[in-house]
């Protein structure tokens, strides 16, 4: 189990997978309603991990009625630690002094990537992970083939390094979950598409784009995968969920917090909650009144408390649910940033509002102790038990040189290496680009790093680097393989000319000219900055 970067967007499809059980923001499992609310937009898709390391966890979805598969507590110690079944096998980021954490799972009847998520038959299973499929939503929400909503296509919103893609996941929502099923990619397709809102809505086709088509009669069965059972475990006097593959499998499901109605919960390493263990499953915090002075929540039924974050992703401010609002009102209201305003919104059909419980102090959490394994730059870090400091799981690694955590993923060039995370990395927008500042092309600017004045926290003394991309690139940008970063200087100033590279030379870009939020930053050479690791399987 790893901490997760912050989570990418995809235009078009209104989708939220439950989060990974490791986070290093404030991130939900919550789908707000058609109209932008605080962080919560309804127009943006959040993704586990591409390295198929991202778990999901939904506790109104069966957990079904087998038992855990028995553990010979000789042989393998009760832990909350991941393990290789004899069909999953544990794909690990291995240090050069030998020390690993898990990536995920690979499939090895299958030979591909997996990752655990809730499978159309109600059971989780370890589905082919999302960095070698084609994604396509359905049911309420989607792309479909001209103007009728009936046929459905799959984006390549996620590939793989080479961008082959093997095939199409078909999600569909309801108020409490989110289900999965596996087709084999269709035929590419180009043309007109329609988008279905979250009200059932459906546009009127003038939009084009490409996919690949689904063919709904050619299900890949859910019997394929490996089925996976939640399962409750304690460890030291700390309470959790085991996901327990019917191969013998292990994967850490959730952690549950005792002081807060058994809340399944996250570990975060930033903002003003770090260390503590969050709710999974957030609203996002709105007004019941047309004034916006009646705190409230929005967001899937299934959500467990009310949560706040600012633009750097962290989360600011929890609060617990209180009563439940009549869904015949059909409103909640936003504070409109830029007019001051309160605008209203409309709940969605698979969303509720609740009125704010009150606020949930940091120090009320459940958290957990930290070690560290080795003695070289890159040490393995245990999460322990706060009452016997017992090792529960290692989740993530330590750099010692750098003084900061650590987590596998792929640098620009496809080189996995232990890159820092929050709260000393911010990430940048998906809409930044990046232009010079100078007509020989040697100062790089930013622009669209934040949607509007930097806040405070993205030059924070803590913050060291920003980052461009992700591991989710797309197959139209086979040049970015992964996270480029870079370390912010200052602001660059408004009205300046830009320049851009072209053909080995640098040219004058007169489509655009510096904004107040453009920032000077210089380029960070992974190779010589970051820790290299490999990954090996069990």
């Amino acid at each position: 189990m790893i901490l997760r970067p912050v989570s990418r967007t995809l235009a078009l499809a209104s989708l939220t997978l439950p989060g990974a059980l490791l986070l290093d923001a404030g991130c939900s499992d919550s789908t707000s309603a058609d109209s932008v609310a605080p962080t919560f937009d309804a127009a943006t898709t959040s993704f586990p991990k591409t390295d198929g390391s991202s778990v999901s966890f939904d506790g109104n979805a069966p957990q079904g009625d087998d038992a855990s598969v028995e553990i010979d507590a000789e042989v393998a110690p009760i832990t909350f630690a991941s393990r290789s079944g004899t069909r999953l096998k544990l794909r690990n980021a291995k240090t050069p002094e030998g020390l690993t954490i898990p990536l995920g799972f690979r499939d090895t009847t299958l030979n591909q990537d997996c990752t655990v998520m809730l499978a159309g038959d109600g059971t989780y299973r370890c589905l082919p992970t999302l960095a070698t499929s084609a994604i396509g939503i359905t049911g309420i929400t989607g792309l479909y083939v001209g103007a009728t909503c009936v046929d459905p296509i799959a984006r390549p919103s996620l590939a793989s390094a080479d961008c082959t893609l093997k095939q199409t996941l078909l999600g569909t929502f309801s108020a409490t979950e989110t289900r999965f099923t596996v087709f084999p990619v269709g035929a590419p397709y180009t043309g007109q598409l329609s988008i279905k809102s979250l009200s059932g809505s459906c546009s009127d086709g003038k939009t084009t784009g490409s996919g690949y088509l689904i063919d709904l009669k050619s299900e890949i069965l859910p019997s394929t995968y490996v089925k996976m059972t939640s399962t409750p475990r304690t460890v030291a006097g700390v309470t959790g969920r085991m996901y327990i593959g019917e191969d013998g499998s292990e994967q850490l499901d959730s952690l549950t917090d005792p002081n807060h109605a058994g809340w399944d919960c996250s570990l975060t390493e930033s903002g003003v909650f770090a260390g503590s263990c969050i709710p999974s499953r957030t609203g996002a915090r709105v007004f019941s009144n047309a004034n916006c002075t009646t705190a409230g929540g929005v967001g899937r039924t299934s959500m467990q408390a009310i949560a706040t974050t600012n633009e750097c992703s962290d989360t600011t401010s929890l609060e617990s649910l209180g009563a439940s609002v009549s869904s015949g009102t059909g409103n909640y209201f936003t504070k409109n940033l830029s007019t001051g305003g309160c605008d209203a919104a409309n709940v969605s059909v698979i969303s509720a509002l609740y009125n704010s419980g009150g606020v949930v102090a940091a120090n009320t959490l459940l958290s957990l102790g930290k070690s560290n394994e080795g003695s070289a730059r890159i040490q393995r870090r245990h999460r322990t038990a706060p009452a016997s400091g017992s090792e529960l799981f290692a989740d993530t690694f330590f750099d010692t040189t750098l003084a900061m955590p650590c987590t596998p993923q792929l640098d620009q060039s496809g080189q996995l290496r232990c890159l820092p995370i929050a709260p000393y990395v911010r990430d940048i927008s998906t809409l930044a680009s990046s232009r010079y500042g100078n007509n020989t092309c040697t100062q790089e600017v930013v622009d669209g790093a934040f949607t509007s004045t930097p806040p405070a926290c993205a030059t924070d003394a803590t913050v060291k680097y920003w980052h461009f991309g992700s591991t989710d690139h797309s197959c139209s940008d086979a040049t970015l393989r992964g996270y480029r970063y870079v370390k912010p200087v200052g602001a660059f100033g408004a009205g300046k000319p830009l320049y851009f590279k072209s053909g080995g030379s640098c040219v004058a870009d007169t489509a655009i000219t510096s904004t107040a939020t453009m920032w000077i930053v210089t380029s960070v050479d992974a190779a010589s900055e970051f820790a290299s690791l490999t990954e090996a399987q069990d």
